[in-house]
């Protein structure tokens, strides 16, 4: 194998990915899987935070990873607790917080995609 300079670091790096995976798939983690098929067309994610006016979704969930689908061969994994704290923040700045769902009455967060994966745009 020719010598990488960079290789210690990709190596330690792939090594700490692959473990953050293990942890949210593996050993008794809990999940909570999420579809959003209309996500990467509206650039948002619809995040539940109530329903008929009681805390339900991601107020409510012990799962310790979300995960959310956008598409047959895409998804977003990220600890539950970052994603509380990102709709928590987002409330906060934009106070939007929109009504839908198949009966109209979820309470949803619809988050930018941009902010859920860390992007932040100008």
């Amino acid at each position: 194998m020719p010598y990488e300079p960079t290789f210690d670091i990709d190596f330690s790096t792939g090594a700490a990915g692959e473990s953050l995976v293990l942890r949210a798939v593996g050993h008794g983690s809990k999940v909570e899987v999420k579809h959003d098929l209309i996500a990467v067309e509206t650039g948002r994610v619809a995040v539940e935070v109530a329903y008929a006016g009681r805390p339900s979704g991601i107020s409510v969930t012990q799962a310790d990873w979300w995960i959310v689908v956008l598409s047959p061969d895409l998804f977003i994994a990220l600890s539950t607790e970052r994603l509380r704290q990102l709709v928590k923040e987002y409330r906060r700045r934009s106070g939007h917080v929109k009504f839908g769902g198949f009966s109209g009455r979820s309470q949803l967060v619809l988050l930018p995609l941009s902010e859920l994966i860390g992007l932040k745009r100008n």
